[in-house]
């Protein structure tokens, strides 16, 4: 299972941003991943790669 999380890209952060789409862990980053919506909201509009 480990090889498929490398693959996956799978980091162990509370909050990560891949191509403008926010995730989190699990439920006990709730606040760590509402803080950061709020955070990129309110910076505005962000240039990134469409997804292919």
């Amino acid at each position: 299972m480990e090889a498929d999380l490398k693959i996956a890209n799978v980091v162990d952060k509370e909050v990560a941003i891949s191509n403008g789409i926010i995730t989190s862990r699990d439920p006990d980053d709730f606040e760590a991943f509402i803080a950061k919506i709020i955070e990129e909201v309110k910076e505005g509009e962000h240039e990134h790669d469409a997804a292919e």
